[in-house]
This record gives structure tokens, sequence and C-alpha cells, in this order.
């Protein structure tokens, strides 16, 4: 027969087991990332051997996004159109800017970009307020 004082115990190990998993499932996500001091997390795939892109320079990528979840919300990939932009100029989100700056070219990536290098509280279509954006991105050159 189980006692109520076993039965306590073991809602409270039960709720710690739920925590700790939490925990986990929020963390083990950030495994083999590098934070900058802004939050931006990168993971390099492949290093490039090319020079860092400087601001105001216009960089071609190719990229995949994708919500916390895995959803995929956008690819350059898809389209078969590498992407161009002058980075460091604000024309795409702050984690865009500053995690493309830290890629050499030819270097491949993933960056964890938080809400607030993102879209912060605004809902951008697929993408809900405060999302977690995850980008592959390569950096394949600058014009």
């Amino acid at each position: 027969m189980v006692t109520d004082k076993k039965l306590k115990i073991s809602a409270l190990e039960l709720l710690f087991i739920q925590t700790a998993i939490e925990v986990w499932n929020d963390e083990k996500i950030k495994i083999g990332y590098d934070f900058l001091e802004s939050g931006l997390g990168i993971k390099m795939i492949t290093q490039g051997n090319g020079e860092k892109p400087q601001k105001g320079q216009r960089v071609i990528v190719h990229y995949t996004g994708v919500l916390e979840d895995g959803k995929k919300f956008d690819s350059s990939r898809d389209r078969n159109r590498p992407f161009e932009f002058n980075v460091g100029v604000g024309e795409v989100i702050k984690g865009w800017d500053e995690g493309v700056m830290n890629l050499p070219i030819g270097s491949r990536a993933m960056l964890m970009i938080p809400a607030d290098l993102g879209y912060g509280s605004r809902a951008i279509g697929p993408i809900p307020a405060n999302a977690t954006l995850f980008f592959d991105i390569e950096v394949i050159g600058v014009k």
C-alpha cells in the first residue's frame, strides 16, 4: 500500500523531472553555438577561407530560416536564387548583420537569433511575435 506521504514525494519528484526536462529542452538547442555579447548564437558548419564582410559591402548569401519548432518559413535555396544585401546598414534584421559580418566568405553556419535581434514583439507572416529564429546561412561572396 502506498502512503499519502509517498504520493506527495512522488508528485514532487515528477514535478522536478518535468522541470528538468523543460530546462534541458530549452538548453540542448544551444549546444555547439558560440554566443556573442549581443546574444546571437553562431554554430560554424563550414569555415570559409575568405575575408569577413565589412560594413556597407554588398553580400551574397544562401539561407534557410526556421522557427524553434523546426518549421521552415523562408529559403533562398528553395527559390534557387541567392539573396543580396548591404551588410551592417540595417537592410536586414540585426542578427543577420552581426552574424554575416562574423563569417568569412565561404563559410556556412547556423545563426540562432534571439527576438530582440530579429523581429522583436512584431509578428511577421508565419513568424510569431518574440520568436527565436534559426538560419542556415552560407556567405557566397561580396560585390
